[in-house]
C-alpha cells in the first residue's frame, strides 16, 4: 500500500483505492460490481467521482478472505497474498503440531466463550423501547454496520446517546405523524441489493423499503421489506434518498413520499390491514426527458390545507447530469396518483437533500428555496436560489465562486432565528467548511455572519430548530458528516450550534467509537410547524 494512503481516512480515486489493495483499478470496478467493494458516490452519478474508506476496505477484504477457498472472490483477492502466506503457514502448522502432542499428555482445560445475540429473522436490534421528545436529536449513519440514534441534552447541556438500533442503511430520516394516532413516528427507507440471473449474465437490482420507529416499540414497528409490491426498485444503486411527509389528499392519515434516483413513490398506513403499502410509484415526468431527483419537500403551499409535493431534480442524459440545467417540480395529488401542478426549468444544478420552504420576504405565501451549483467559464459557483409558488423567481444569491469542487456538499435550512421580519437561510457550506446565515432587507438577500466549522470533517446534512429548550438557546443547528482525522477512532461528527443573535459552538462529537462511520442525516425529535 502506498504510504499516503495508509495515512489518509479517505480515498479519493479508483487509483488510490486501487493502490490501497494491490490490485488493478478494473479489477476494484468488477468487484464493487459482483463482490460489494464499499465504494461511495456522493453525487450520485454512476461515472462521478468514487471515495472510500479505508477501514471499510479492509473489514471487506478481511471478510472475503475468510470464505470458502473455492469461492472466486478469495481466488481473485488470495492471489496477491500466496507467497507471503507461505511463510506464515510454516510456523503455525508447527505450532499445531506441537500442540497436539502436548495434548495427547496433559488435559487442556477449555473456557466457555460468550456468544453474540443474533438478530432473529433479520430484525435490527436496539436498547429498549424507543422514547421520542421535541428537542431530541435523531441521527443516522449509512453503512454496512449503520446506527440510527436518538440524543439527548442532559443538565450539563451535553448531548448523550439514549436509543440505538443496529444495524440499519438509512441515508435519510423523517419525524411525523404516519399512523393518524397522537405521538409522531421516526420513518427511515433502507435499501439491499438483488440479483437477477439472465443466463450468460446477470442484472443488479436495488430494492428499497420503508422502516417506521414508534414510541414505545424496541425495534422497528413496521416495514416494507417483506412485502416485494411495497417496495421501490432502481436498475443501479444510488444511495441518497429523501423522504417527507404530510396529508396529501385531505383524507385522514398523513403520506409519506420517497424519492429515489428516479423514483417519486407514496405510502400511507392501511389501518385495516396494519401495514403500510405503496400507493403509487412515477419515475416517469417528461414525455423527452429522465430526471435524477435530488429532494423533496412535503408542504401546503397555497393554503388549502392540502399538501403540495416539491421536487427538485437534474435532467440525466446517458447517465450524466448536464451542466446547469435542473428542474423544479411541484406535484398534487389527484386519484391517488401524483400529477406535475408545475414545472421550472433551473439554470443551475439543484444540491442533494436540501430543499426548503419559508417566509425568507415577510407576507404572501412561502418561497421555495435550495441550494444549487452553476458553473462559469469552468469554474463551480455556489448560489441561493428562490422562487415563489407561481413560478417567479425571486433571488438568485451567489455564496462562492470556487474552483473544481472534489467533494461539493452544500446544505440549508429556513427557519426564524433573528427577531425581525421574516425568516431567515441557514447555509452550511463545505470547502470553506463554515456556517452562514443569510436574511431578507427589503430589496434583496444580504449576508448576515458566519460560524467556522470543522476542517475535519465533511458536511453531509443540516436542520434548524426554531427553539431549544434553554433560554439561552433560542435556536439551534445540527450540522453533522463524516470526520476525515485520521488519527482518530472513528469517522464520527456531529456538531450543535446556538444561535442568539449570532452563532455560539455548543456541543461538537468527532471521532467515537472505532467501528463508527459517518452521519448521513439528522433531524429533531418533532415535525416542524
Amino acid at each position: 500500500m502506498a504510504e499516503k494512503n495508509k495515512q489518509n481516512n479517505i480515498l479519493t480515486s479508483w487509483k488510490e483505492i486501487a493502490s490501497y489493495l494491490n490490485c488493478g483499478v478494473r479489477t476494484c470496478i468488477r468487484w464493487e460490481k459482483e463482490q460489494d467493494l464499499p465504494i461511495h458516490r456522493m453525487e450520485g452519478k454512476p461515472k462521478s467521482s468514487v471515495f472510500a474508506y479505508p477501514q471499510e476496505l479492509d473489514e471487506w477484504l478481511e471478510k472475503k478472505l475468510s470464505l470458502n477457498a473455492n469461492t472466486k472472490a478469495k481466488k481473485e483477492i488470495g492471489s496477491s497474498f500466496i507467497k507471503k502466506g507461505l511463510y506464515v503457514l510454516l510456523p503455525i502448522l508447527a505450532i499445531v503440531v506441537i500442540y497436539l502432542l502436548f495434548s495427547k499428555f496433559f488435559t487442556v482445560e477449555k473456557k466457555a466463550v460468550p456468544k453474540k445475540p443474533m438478530t432473529s429473522s433479520g430484525v435490527p436490534q436496539s436498547t429498549g423501547p424507543l422514547t421520542l421528545k421535541d428537542n431530541d436529536i435523531i441521527t443516522t449513519e449509512f453503512g454496512p454496520y449503520g446506527k440510527l440514534r436518538v440524543w439527548r441534552e442532559n443538565s450539563k447541556n451535553d448531548y448523550q446517546e439514549v436509543w440505538r438500533i443496529e444495524p440499519v442503511r438509512h441515508s435519510s430520516l423523517v419525524v411525523g405523524n404516519v399512523d393518524d394516532k397522537n405521538d409522531n413516528e421516526i420513518v427511515a427507507p433502507g435499501f439491499c441489493r438483488e440479483v437477477l440471473d439472465r443466463g450468460d449474465r446477470k442484472e443488479y437490482t436495488i430494492r428499497y423499503f420503508l422502516n417506521i420507529y414508534k414510541q414505545g416499540e424496541k425495534d422497528w414497528w413496521k416495514t416494507t421489506f417483506y412485502s416485494k409490491a411495497d417496495c421501490v426498485y432502481e436498475d443501479k444503486l444510488f444511495e441518497l434518498t429523501e423522504i417527507g411527509v404530510g396529508n396529501l389528499d385531505g383524507t385522514p392519515g398523513n403520506e409519506i413520499v420517497l424519492i429515489t434516483k428516479h423514483n417519486l413513490s407514496i405510502f400511507k398506513y392501511n389501518p385495516d390491514e396494519k401495514e403500510f403499502r405503496l400507493l403509487r410509484s412515477r419515475n416517469s415526468f417528461f414525455e423527452d426527458k429522465k430526471l435524477l431527483l435530488t429532494s423533496v419537500e412535503v408542504r401546503d403551499i397555497d393554503d388549502d390545507d392540502i399538501d403540495e409535493i416539491l421536487v427538485t431534480a437534474d435532467e440525466w442524459v446517458e447517465n450524466e447530469t448536464p451542466e446547469n440545467i435542473g428542474w423544479l417540480l411541484i406535484f398534487k395529488l389527484q386519484n391517488e396518483w401524483p400529477q406535475v401542478y408545475k414545472s421550472i426549468e433551473i439554470d443551475a444544478n439543484p444540491a442533494f437533500q436540501s430543499l426548503s420552504l419559508g417566509d425568507v420576504i415577510k407576507g404572501g405565501k412561502p418561497e421555495i428555496i435550495f441550494p444549487a451549483y452553476r458553473k462559469i467559464n469552468g469554474l463551480d459557483n455556489s448560489y441561493i436560489l428562490g422562487w415563489d409558488t407561481e413560478g417567479k423567481k425571486l433571488f438568485d444569491t451567489k455564496i462562492y465562486a470556487h474552483g473544481q469542487y472534489t467533494f461539493r456538499r452544500i446544505h440549508l435550512d429556513v427557519n426564524d432565528i433573528v427577531p425581525h421580519e421574516g425568516d431567515e437561510i441557514i447555509v452550511g457550506h463545505h470547502d470553506p467548511h463554515e456556517l452562514i446565515y443569510f436574511y431578507w432587507d427589503g430589496t434583496k438577500l444580504v449576508e448576515g455572519s458566519r460560524f467556522p466549522l470543522s476542517t475535519n470533517s465533511a458536511l453531509m446534512n443540516l436542520f434548524v430548530s426554531n427553539g431549544g429548550p434553554k433560554n439561552d438557546t433560542p435556536s439551534e443547528i445540527i450540522v453533522c458528516g463524516t470526520c476525515r482525522v485520521p488519527e482518530a477512532p472513528g469517522r464520527f461528527y456531529i456538531e450543535m450550534v446556538g444561535f442568539k443573535g449570532d452563532f455560539f459552538a455548543k456541543w461538537k462529537r468527532l471521532g467515537g467509537e472505532k467501528e463508527e462511520i459517518g452521519i448521513s442525516y439528522a433531524a429533531f425529535g418533532k415535525k416542524r410547524e
